[in-house]
């Protein structure tokens, strides 16, 4: 099986808080621009942004080099730059940085003979006098130092250093030189999987014991995240000869090297490979710097950036990330609470007010007139998160853009109709929704306002006010679907014969057949309607939910036409009780597996008519 090297530090199961970042002081030297800084209450998901000039990307850099203790190519040694950090530890080799500059970097061209001096080169690679100024080699040498338990590879002598490693090669992937130590991992199972045949193993047995081949899981995830490339297997190669890792386009037949991506493909490819490393191998940081990965992507590649860093690096992996950004985009998109401002003043960094505030700074002298805008008045402010995410699946023109998606103009804002929390809250509803839209009835504004209300049991809409085709949000967001992805997600998923996925692999569902994700429907159904009460012959008919993708499955009709708020919870006591099944964890696996039904995008399309 793949070999796992833990990452830096040990990981606590509980959410991480937050970390306190302290610079400078008495005696201390500056770095830069950067001599006093304070940053408060740092989440573990971070998004810094602020004017040209001050200086975010001097802030990474310096934390960077000074916490893995690296010597700077043009400063030298950092340690009189004073660096606190409370809240957590983080050892050298748990940071990764990605500067704004980065380069995907080539894959060595290798063969069975290069494979087999490999482990003794990368001991003469990470000595002490090799690694000084490579902040990568000093992180895969501590790293190796753990996994073989160690305190310093000189303990060790180079036969001595390569017998102990795993023969899997996993040890050379890292955050940083992506391609690098994939061409060692390809190569070495090849190897293994000869070694196990020759035994006699059968190949069954030999994939039951290493698992699927690393190019195959892969391709795999290119495919869920619809990225254009294919990665060449080495099988196509004899075993005797030389393999360099090569894209092709399936459609062309066309390959090249990963060197020769666009600028947002080598992001996106960066993306898969992350989550490849981590989810596979175990390989990942304990803080993750990240200076402007935004920079060459469109939006709505963007959004896929954030959901990768937030839902699996830092939620699921307990991955620390900081990211920089000059976009607005960016910040719009990014969670409120992770908002960040630096400035060249005191005090450096400070909380964003506001969304609206950070992107007012960032757009400071740019002038936009638009009426091409939908302002829609929706029930309440959990509808408004609901109708966002949906509006965000279909605005996605990047690689998993849906079959359905809309046009980007006119922009969609939703807002609720009901108003404050609690005692004080003002309630919305269809008798607030459509009477504050008919109010707007005279041009232009009856071409800009618009509504949607539940369909309850008989709401009927307006010519610009409109039902849902389900009960209320919440018999979507407890589509079947929806809470077997929530449930993967809390490792609580009910077995279901020939329905395979595994958790962090949700994306998978929108591409099974018809009869899988009937299954999967079937399954939640029984589980749930053993605990309907009252239930009559008519409610467990069933009738067609049809999906953006085209795919067709049969639903009860309770499923449709119960009440969500009291379906959600006999399904919360059917798996696991309140904390497993939640309207935000809901709304997750929701934008996670991205399969929409069609009524939703039928509306939306009505929003921009």
């Amino acid at each position: 099986m793949p070999s796992t090297i833990p990452a830096g530090g040990a990981s606590a199961s509980p959410p991480l808080g937050p970390i306190r970042i302290a610079i400078g002081g008495q005696n201390s030297q500056p770095f830069k621009s950067i001599d006093n800084l304070l940053w408060e209450d740092v989440p573990p998901f971070a998004v810094l942004t602020g004017l040209n000039g001050s200086g975010k990307t001097q802030l990474l850099e310096l934390l960077a080099y000074r916490l893995t203790q690296t010597r700077h190519p043009q400063l030298g040694d950092l340690g009189k730059v004073l660096v606190n950090i409370t809240g957590d530890t983080f050892s050298p080799d748990s940071v990764a940085f990605i500067p704004s500059q980065w380069e995907i970097g080539g894959a060595p061209v290798l063969g069975l003979a290069q494979l087999q001096d490999a482990k003794r080169n990368l001991y003469s690679q990470l000595q002490r006098h090799q690694i000084e100024h490579d902040m990568v080699r000093r992180a895969m040498r501590g790293k190796l130092e753990r996994l073989l338990g160690v305190q310093n590879l000189e303990q060790l002598g180079a036969e001595a250093f390569a017998k102990r490693l795993p023969d899997d090669f996993a040890f050379m992937l890292n955050e940083v030189s992506l391609t690098a130590g994939l061409t060692h991992v390809f190569l070495a199972y090849r190897v293994r999987t000869a070694e196990a045949l020759e035994k006699g193993q059968s190949r069954e047995e030999t994939a039951q014991k290493l698992g699927p081949a690393p190019w195959d899981v892969l391709n795999q995830m290119f495919q869920a995240a619809e990225f254009t490339y294919r990665v060449v297997s080495p099988l196509e190669t004899g075993l005797l000869d030389t393999y360099e890792i090569l894209l092709e386009d399936p459609s062309t037949g066309h390959r090249i090297q990963p060197t020769d991506l666009s600028s947002g493909e080598k992001t996106l490819l960066a993306l898969v490979l992350w989550l490849y490393n981590s989810q596979h191998h175990g390989q990942f940081p304990r803080l993750f710097l990240l200076d402007e990965p935004d920079a060459h992507l469109h939006p709505s590649m963007t959004r896929h950036l954030l959901n990768v860093i937030k839902n699996v690096l830092v939620e699921r992996h307990d991955v620390r990330t900081i990211l920089t950004t000059h976009s607005p985009s960016t910040v719009a998109l990014a969670p409120a609470d992770a908002l960040f401002e630096m400035s060249k003043q005191q005090p450096r960094v400070v909380r964003s007010r506001s969304q609206a505030a950070t992107i007012g700074l960032l757009t400071a002298g740019l002038i936009t007139v638009s009426p091409n805008t939908r302002y829609v008045l929706v029930e309440d402010e959990d509808d408004v998160k609901f109708y966002s995410a949906v509006r965000d699946l279909l605005l996605d023109y990047g690689p998993s853009r849906d079959p359905r998606a809309i046009k980007p103009a006119p922009s969609i804002v939703f807002l609720p109709a009901s108003n404050g929390a609690g005692k004080a809250k003002i309630g919305g509803g269809k008798t607030v929704v459509i009477p504050w839209v008919e109010k707007f009835d005279q041009a232009p504004l009856n071409e800009l306002v618009r509504g949607i209300i539940d369909r309850d049991i008989s709401n009927s809409g307006t010519a610009r006010v409109y039902p849902v085709g389900r009960y209320s949000i919440e018999n979507y967001l407890l589509d079947p679907l929806v809470v077997f992805g929530a449930l993967l997600d809390a490792g609580r998923a009910p077995v279901i014969p020939n329905v395979a996925i595994s958790v962090g692999d949700e994306y998978l569902l929108r591409s099974m057949s018809v009869m899988q994700l009937q299954s999967i429907v079937n399954t939640i159904r029984g589980t749930v309607e053993s605990r309907l009460v009252n239930l009559t012959s008519f409610e467990v008919m069933t009738t067609a939910v049809v999906f953006t993708n085209t795919k067709v499955l049969q639903y009860p009709l309770w499923m449709i036409d119960r009440r969500g708020h009291d379906l959600l919870p006999l399904y919360q006591a059917a798996f696991g009780g309140p904390t497993v099944l939640t309207p935000p964890k809901l709304e997750r696996s929701f934008r996670r597996i991205r399969l929409i039904p069609k009524e939703l995008a039928d509306i939306m399309d009505k929003l921009q008519s």
